[in-house]
């Protein structure tokens, strides 16, 4: 977890406040306040500061130390680099939610420096690269290397494929140059790993991946032998088993020095700052296709929207003139009821003789051209009637 405060008003805020208090505004744990301040090399108050503080004792104890400058120890080469790292990220203006319609897509990420640029600026600003030959003791983890190769070398027959690698003078030597390799970069503030249990392999810390490989190729004729006045081959290669194997990513060497281990460093600064730039470049056009992708999804939405309340509101126009129909119809039977009454009515004034029944049909035909008829609709039924049209004001 990061936090977006300069080293400056992150010294001024831890020396303002308890940390508990700080991590707190912060949200964050006070621990993982304290570590944020170890990575920045930001100075923070000890245990009892401002305890201390309140009853004035011993205030010469707890003098409150300068913020350190980029040259000071803490703060190496490959910190510094981090850092710049961090602020970059920080201040980039390419960054946006797709699903964030109110803001405009941003101009895509910028860099101010070709790689080639930067590379050169790296290298001046990178300390001097020491010979290997110059280093009097072995890295810790290349130390493990050189142990576990003395036990193959005491425990493997003759026939064994797994062979001890540093046993014999070339083999010396690319023990030397790995040793070369971990420790300068160890100088320069990168971390350096080790992994497995009977096959080692080391990794250095830079940013997207730094697994290694260094092997020497002796010179041997088809038996096995040496070839005498033939010089051997150091190869080396970064990446997975796989990676390194391929004789396309290994690079030869003869000689193997703090030139070769200063243009390795380089290669792998240069290119984690191009995995970053393409990584930036990647997620941006996807935010990008994301955004084009949400907003044409929304507008077949909205159109869909659209698409339905035209059809229901012309639903709703057919149903009034079909409520509106059927009502003129009910009127136009209920009156052609009441006229036939009246006809067989006259026609039975006519007749010589009561027509039976008469009277008890003309009772039913009027009781149900009154029920047909919605101009007898009661107030209630009328209501109701009127609300089936759902107008608005």
């Amino acid at each position: 977890m990061g936090i977006s405060l300069s080293r400056q008003e992150l010294y001024d805020l831890v020396w303002s406040k308890p940390m508990t208090h700080v991590s707190k505004d912060l949200g964050m744990s006070d621990v993982m306040l304290g570590k944020i301040c170890r990575e920045k090399n930001v100075p923070r108050p000890p245990r009892g500061y401002w305890a201390n503080l309140l009853t004035g004792k011993n205030k010469s104890r707890y003098i409150k130390p300068p913020l350190p400058g980029l040259g000071t120890k803490g703060l190496n080469f490959w910190t510094t680099l981090e850092f710049e790292h961090e602020a970059r990220e920080e201040a980039r203006t390419d960054k946006f939610d797709p699903k964030d319609f109110s803001v405009p897509i941003p101009p895509g990420p910028e860099f101010l420096e070709t790689l080639a640029e930067f590379r050169a600026r790296v290298d001046a600003t990178m300390p001097a690269t020491v010979e290997p030959s110059k280093m009097r003791s072995l890295h810790p983890l290349v130390q493990r290397l050189a142990d576990r190769d003395a036990e193959k070398a005491r425990d493997a027959k003759q026939s064994s494929w797994d062979k001890a690698e540093f046993q014999d003078k070339e083999g010396a030597y690319l023990l030397q140059s790995i040793n070369g390799l971990v420790q300068n970069c160890a100088n320069l503030g990168i971390k350096s790993e080790i992994s497995g249990r009977v096959h080692l392999r080391l990794s250095l810390g830079f940013r997207y991946g730094g697994l290694f490989r260094m092997h020497v190729e002796r010179p041997t004729d088809w038996m096995g032998h040496k070839i005498p006045g033939k010089k051997a081959i150091y190869k080396f290669a970064w990446g997975q088993d796989w990676e390194v194997r391929d004789p396309k990513n290994q690079k030869s060497y003869e000689t193997f020095g703090a030139k070769e281990i200063r243009e390795l460093i380089l290669e792998k600064i240069v290119e984690g700052e191009k995995s970053y730039r393409e990584h930036a470049q990647r997620f941006y056009g996807w935010d990008v296709s994301s955004r084009k992708q949400l907003l044409a999804e929304h507008q077949e939405k909205i159109e869909k929207a659209a698409q339905e309340k035209r059809e229901a509101i012309e639903q709703m126009l057919a149903m009034r003139v079909e409520m509106m129909d059927a009502a003129l119809e009910k009127m136009r039977k209920s009156d052609q009821v009441r006229e036939l009454i009246a006809t067989m009515r006259t026609k039975s004034e006519a007749a010589k003789h009561p027509i039976d029944g008469l009277e008890r049909w003309i009772g039913w035909a009027s009781h149900h051209a009154n029920t047909l008829d919605p101009r007898n609709m009661s107030a209630h039924h009328f209501e109701q009637w009127i609300a089936k049209f759902k107008l608005r004001d």
